[in-house]
């Protein structure tokens, strides 16, 4: 199991510091994703450009098994700043179902919006793994795109601005949502079937806008970190806590009926 966790810093490390860190995280980034070459997992992962970067790595015994990196990133649209919340989680497959990765989302919009009073705050992501949309999508009140309803067309726009900016390249016109990321997880075939007969609606909306996520393919997502957004997701999560107690109860009045 997960028993420790540190909290990394990069801009505080010196470069040889950072390089034999960086080679460390690159070897456990390899066992969890193929596509991505070292120089392209460092400027993304740990020499980020953004102005803000944290790396949390997960251990077992001392282990290294998992890792979290955020990012803030300041970008200037119509005259106006946004911060923009990006990130990347990497955990080996036998401790996956160990990580809330909802929670650390929520936690660390929450931080930042908290840092960033009277600023827009979006999160961006492009996911390349229906399981971490699944799992944001089922409680983030305001997300898109998702299945609940049709995306805004000024959010289109807004996030294929966004897109431009990170250099998040569309893969055809068809679908403006999907761009290339070239991170691929290295799953395994059963993974891979149960996610194509999942009951769902999240998990079948992804494959639906992204069937060729296992070639590198990320499904973009903007979420604003409004207080009320970040509120219902807050009473999304507890709901979710409180069904399998609730089917408990339920279940045990109507046998003693």
């Amino acid at each position: 199991m997960i028993d420790q966790v540190s909290t990394i810093f990069p801009h505080k490390y010196s470069e040889s510091e950072l390089k034999t860190f960086s080679e460390q995280l690159f070897k456990l980034h390899c066992k969890i994703f193929a596509g991505v070459d070292k120089e392209a997992f460092e400027h993304y992962v740990v020499k980020s450009p953004a102005s803000f970067t944290k790396i949390r790595i997960l251990k077992s015994k001392g282990i290294w098994v998992g890792y979290v990196a955020v990012h803030y990133f300041t970008v200037h649209l119509e005259g106006r700043g946004i911060v923009v919340l990006r990130g990347e989680i990497g955990v080996l497959r036998e401790y996956r179902k160990q990580i809330n990765a909802t929670k650390i989302v929520i936690h660390e919009a929450l931080r930042c919006k908290l840092k960033n009073i009277g600023k827009k705050v979006m999160v961006l992501g492009c996911f390349v793994n229906p399981v971490m949309y699944y799992a944001l999508a089922k409680l983030l009140y305001e997300i898109y795109p998702n299945y609940r309803r049709p995306t805004p067309i000024a959010v289109i726009r807004l996030m294929e601005k966004l897109a431009g900016i990170f250099h998040l390249e569309k893969v055809n016109e068809e679908n403006p949502f999907v761009r290339r990321v070239g991170w691929q997880v290295r799953e395994q075939l059963d993974e891979h079937r149960a996610a194509a007969h999942s009951n769902k609606s999240e998990i079948l909306f992804f494959i639906q806008q992204n069937p060729c996520y296992n070639k590198g393919y990320g499904l973009e997502i903007i979420a604003p970190v409004t207080f009320a957004n970040l509120f219902i997701s807050f009473y999304n999560s507890i709901i979710v806590q409180l069904k399998p107690q609730w089917r408990y109860f339920k279940n045990l009045f109507e046998v003693s009926a």
